[in-house]
């Protein structure tokens, strides 16, 4: 193979590239990804990325593009950052952690609705010893996307802690945190993140990052008692956490006459329509429960606006939560 030799402006352009768009991921995403995010989407990535902090917690209602965020954020982690493991795990099982890769195999190959082709990521993947056509090498016990610069995003069984047990990661997603037992999460999971030794400090850094993504049960479980613990140590001033928080409404806007939106809801009487991205809420499949009254109104609104729940059925929002209010 013949030597690859950089001239002194291309030295001086990639890095320089890079350091940008770690610092604008809404623009690597339109630039290398080829996909026009929503402002909701927006803000769940970019909140996601420049949070320095180590735990956070995503709610966010049915429609709202949940696996295809932690999909993308997976995705434009490992490109951006060489030799990152990052380890996407579904706490239904291992069904649920596939998905995700799925997901991100989609965005790989350009086949979102509206994605401007290109094979700049699918060119990234390492395909060394692979006959499938699939981005996705897949074990019997294991699912993985490994990139050429050393990056991997990996899935594997949850329900088998002999599967997952010994693994390390830099970047920790779990979906639907609400059915994951707390003792698993405390005992297998959060002990996978790398620790580096710092010699300046002379202590462990902890560089990874747990992400937890979900809605809220209707009863109050280990999920909703963690939600609470990190409004309160939020609130508290703390800078570890974060909580981002996104209803069925959010992705919505007051209907204007426009041609660019095509999604049309009643909200409780508020005529609203959604913006025309490649991941747009199925209005009819949300609200047809609803409709039928197959379901009473707190079970859909917890549900589908992530709502936090009591046993009681009274329902407190999220403005409520933060507030001094009993």
């Amino acid at each position: 193979m013949p030597e690859i030799r950089l001239s002194r402006e291309e030295l001086f352009f990639y890095p320089q590239m890079y350091r940008f768009y770690r610092s604008y991921p809404i623009l690597a995403v339109r630039d290398i990804v080829g996909i026009k995010l929503a402002p909701h989407q927006r803000w769940d990535l970019r909140l996601q990325w420049q949070f320095s902090g180590s735990d956070i917690i995503r709610l966010m209602g049915r429609g709202m593009s949940k696996t295809f965020g932690e999909a993308l954020y997976a995705i434009l982690s490992a490109i951006l950052y060489p030799s990152l493991r990052i380890i996407s795990l579904g706490s239904g099982g291992f069904r649920q952690g596939k998905l995700i890769l799925e997901e991100a195999e989609k965005i790989i190959k350009c086949e979102c609705d509206g994605q401007e082709k290109n094979n700049f990521l699918l060119n990234m993947i390492n395909t060394e010893g692979r006959r499938s056509s699939s981005v996705i090498k897949k074990e019997p016990d294991l699912y993985k996307i490994p990139w050429l610069n050393g990056s991997v995003i990996a899935t594997a069984p949850i329900t088998n802690p002999d599967a997952i047990r010994g693994f390390r990661t830099n970047v920790l997603q779990i979906d639907e945190r609400k059915d994951l037992k707390k003792e698993t999460k405390e005992g297998i999971l959060k002990p996978m993140g790398i620790v580096d030794y710092n010699v300046v400090t002379q202590k462990n850094d902890y560089e990874n990052k747990n992400i937890d993504s979900g809605t809220l049960r209707y009863e109050e479980d280990d999920y909703t008692k963690e939600v609470e613990e990190y409004l309160r140590l939020i609130k508290d001033g703390s800078e570890e956490y974060l909580l981002i928080q996104f209803i069925y409404p959010d992705a919505f806007d007051e209907a204007k006459n426009n041609e660019d939106y095509k999604y049309k809801s009643d909200y409780f009487g508020k005529k609203l329509k959604f913006w025309s991205v490649p991941y747009g809420i199925k209005v009819d499949d949300i609200e047809r429960e609803l409709s039928k009254l197959t379901t009473d109104i707190e079970s859909w609104r917890a549900e589908h606006l992530c709502v936090p729940m009591r046993a009681t059925g009274d329902y407190y929002s999220f403005e409520l939560i933060q507030s001094d209010k009993d």
